[in-house]
């Protein structure tokens, strides 16, 4: 993936997934400092079940503290206005082909400024009416 604004116009395996998520990470990871974050993703037809992305910045072991913002003032960060349509561009196109998630990737940047970032996607329990 050349360009990280384009995504793929499909997606059908773990390691497509894998590989365009963390060039959009990046993309984010480097726009904002904003992460330690989750996105619910809803989707109101049967074909897409909703979904939940968890990004939390992962600190080097033997590591007590980091010198990146508290989570108070992240909260007070501007996201990349791209990020979020963009990931939620993303898990369409992956449960379109077909990939299950319930998953977890762990990703780690060239640059040494930049912390480990893990990534969990998981599926929301479906609503039962009347509960």
């Amino acid at each position: 993936m050349s360009n990280p604004r384009c995504l793929p116009s499909s997606i059908a395996s773990p390691e497509a997934f894998r590989t365009t998520l963390k060039s959009l990470l990046r993309l984010h990871y480097y726009s904002t400092d904003a992460l330690d974050r989750s996105w619910t993703f809803r989707y109101p037809d049967d074909d897409h079940r909703d979904l939940m992305v968890e990004v939390t910045q992962v600190l080097p072991a033997g590591s007590k503290s980091v010198s990146s913002p508290s989570k108070s003032d992240w909260a007070d960060k501007p996201l990349n206005s791209e990020f979020e349509p963009m990931l939620r561009e993303l898990l369409l196109k992956a449960q379109g082909g077909q990939l299950h998630f319930d998953l977890s990737w762990r990703f780690q940047f060239d640059d040494a400024d930049c912390l480990d970032l893990l990534v969990e996607v998981t599926y929301l329990e479906t609503e039962t009416p009347g509960t």
